[in-house]
């Protein structure tokens, strides 16, 4: 199975509007960076937007075309001076180095093998001068997520939209396989007026989970120093039962 985030593309910001716990900590990143940055996975400018809000100068590259098209009316709308391009990490084009590179939101765990996330890797080192940060933040794969029963949906997030009288009842289940090391997630999106449900939509996607050494190991092949481990965003040491991994890593 492939991610295809083109087919949710437009109920993607009512998903994830309340999510801005790594806002913060990416803005303080790019405040050190003086020079331009790129962030890959930039989907609709969760990230993208507060960060050349707040004066940086970023480039942003999605895979999905309908992620990038809505981005693009984003920045007309804002006003802001933003470039992005539909591009796959794995082969970035961009003739130019970036002082700073971030790839927010588990962005990295939808390469979905050794071989995909390596050329990623590689493709970034290209894009870096000498000194050069990537920062990175990836979930940590804990037993708790082990736990949930696949046979069970479980809710994420209810939606009302008023102009239409509608909810929107956001709910999820994942697969494991421990074998390759994924997780498939399924969302199911259900439409309820007037207490019935009038529509329901299913969406897939697949990440792949690694753990501390496998992680380090990688990077550090690659050619990147491993500058800090951090478990949260509120910059806490990393330890077996945090919910995230957030590298720093120099060239």
């Amino acid at each position: 199975m492939n991610n295809d985030y083109d087919t949710w593309a437009e109920i993607y910001d009512q998903i994830y509007s309340d999510l801005t716990v790594d806002v913060d900590f990416y803005k303080r990143l790019a405040s050190l960076n003086k020079d331009k940055i790129l962030e890959i996975g930039c989907g609709t400018g969760r990230i993208t937007i507060p960060l050349a809000q707040a004066g940086s100068e970023i480039i942003g590259i999605d895979l999905s075309k309908n992620m990038i098209s809505i981005l693009r009316n984003k920045i007309k709308e804002a006003d802001l001076n933003i470039s992005c391009y539909e591009m796959d990490m794995k082969y970035l084009s961009l003739n130019e180095k970036f002082g700073l590179i971030i790839i927010p939101f588990n962005g990295f765990q939808s390469m979905l093998d050794i071989t995909e996330q390596y050329k990623t890797l590689t493709s970034i080192y290209k894009h870096m001068p000498s000194g050069g940060i990537l920062a990175l933040d990836m979930f940590n794969a804990t037993t708790d997520m082990f736990d949930q029963d696949k046979q069970i949906w479980y809710q994420v997030k209810e939606i009302f939209d008023s102009n239409s009288n509608k909810n929107m009842l956001i709910n999820h289940s994942s697969k494991y396989n421990l074998n390759n090391q994924t997780i498939c997630t399924t969302l199911m999106i259900e439409e309820i007026i007037n207490n019935k449900i009038t529509k329901t939509t299913y969406n897939d996607f697949i990440l792949r989970f690694t753990n501390r050494y496998e992680s380090e190991y990688l990077f550090r092949n690659v050619g990147f120093t491993i500058e800090n481990l951090y478990g949260n965003f509120a910059l806490d040491s990393f330890n077996e039962t945090s919910e995230k991994m957030i590298w720093i890593l120099r060239k």
